[in-house]
This record gives structure tokens, C-alpha cells and sequence, in this order.
């Protein structure tokens, strides 16, 4: 939607490999060198900002200077580095892939079939470890909150247990003999001029 014409340009490239990109390198960058995965594509660069004399591209042991609106195709699965020496522009291009010339359609349509079953393997993987990761978090809250019910409860237990009212509370309701029993500690502790709550 926002590139029409570029996908519409992509679109009516014959065996496309299915990869593409803007690639945007600042004024005064070097990519350092490095390979590309497979040789089993070729990569095509079509520069579309591109300051006169000032990018270049090595692969193995060719140099070329960069044109723009003037494509280029290499194996990139050899050593390559660019450079973009210009001193304030930018260097703009449109990165694609297509299938290497020396495979058959037959060779295609099965190497396609093996990268599309990749790609669903590793999307279903990422799947999953999004749903764990959210089963995770959804039981560490219940863990929490859990936890955080048990110690209100038996902080209420503690507060009743405690108190030094006349009240009868919930916690001695019928049962007369704890009642009796806790205050006569009470009394015991007033008796000795002790703090009622560190003798209990």
C-alpha cells in the first residue's frame, strides 16, 4: 500500500525469490565485509539515491562504482563490503533476490517448498513461546495474587486472635474454654506488668 509501484515492479520480476528491501546507507559508511547465506540466489541492487562517484561495491576481488537507476546482479554468497564516501548524502537502494539462473523450475518449485516449510516452522515456533510465555505470566499474576489473599487472611487471623477487648470475636465464638484460656494469659500478663502482646 504505501510502495505500489515498487511492488508492482516487483511483482512482474520472473523467478523472484521472494526477498526485498530498501536499503538506506548514511554518508561516510563502510558495510564491512561478509557473505550471504546461499548461492542458491542471486542479488540484485537498483540504486535510487545515489551521489555521483561517491558509492562503491566490492564482491570478491571486483570493484564497481554505484550508478544510480543503473541496476547491478551479483552472487552475494561470495565476500562483499560497500562504501558510501560522500560527505552529507545518503545512499538509497532497492535490494531483491531472484533465483540462480543455473536452477531448474523443477529444482525451484522443490527448494521453495523446503523454505516455505521452514518459514511456517519458525512461525509456529515463535507461536508457541508467545503462548508460554503468556500461560507463564497468567500463572505468576494467580501465584501473586494467591499469595498476597493468604497473608490478608492470617493477617485478619492474627488481629483477632490478639486484641485485648472485652469483644468475643469470630475466632473464640463457641468455643468458651479458648476464650477463657486467652484472657486469663491476659490477666497473667497485666499481673506481671508485661506487655500482653509479647507474652502471647
Amino acid at each position: 500500500e504505501k510502495c505500489p509501484k515498487t511492488v508492482e515492479f516487483l511483482n512482474s520480476i520472473p523467478r523472484k525469490y521472494g526477498h526485498a528491501f530498501f536499503s538506506a546507507t548514511a554518508a561516510q559508511t563502510h558495510i564491512i565485509p561478509h557473505y550471504g547465506p546461499t548461492n542458491k540466489k542471486l542479488r540484485c541492487q537498483l540504486p535510487l539515491i545515489c551521489p555521483p562517484n561517491a558509492c562503491r561495491i566490492r564482491v570478491a576481488n571486483i570493484d564497481l562504482t554505484l550508478q544510480q537507476d543503473k541496476a547491478i546482479i551479483f552472487d552475494d554468497s561470495f565476500l562483499h563490503e560497500a562504501w558510501n564516501d560522500h560527505q552529507i548524502k545518503s545512499r538509497l537502494v532497492l535490494v531483491f533476490d531472484v533465483w540462480h539462473p543455473d536452477l531448474s523450475d523443477r529444482e525451484i518449485k522443490f527448494l521453495s517448498f523446503l523454505q516455505n516449510a521452514a518459514l511456517r516452522k519458525a512461525k509456529r515456533q515463535a507461536e508457541i513461546s508467545l503462548q508460554t510465555l503468556e500461560e507463564s505470566k497468567i500463572g505468576d499474576d494467580e501465584e501473586s495474587h494467591d499469595s498476597n489473599t493468604e497473608l490478608r487472611s492470617a493477617s485478619s487471623h492474627h488481629a483477632t486472635t490478639t486484641t485485648s477487648s472485652g469483644k468475643e470475636d469470630d475466632y473464640h465464638k463457641g468455643n468458651p474454654d479458648r476464650h477463657d484460656n486467652f484472657f486469663a494469659v491476659i490477666q497473667k500478663g497485666r499481673q506481671e506488668g508485661v506487655s500482653n502482646r509479647s507474652e502471647i
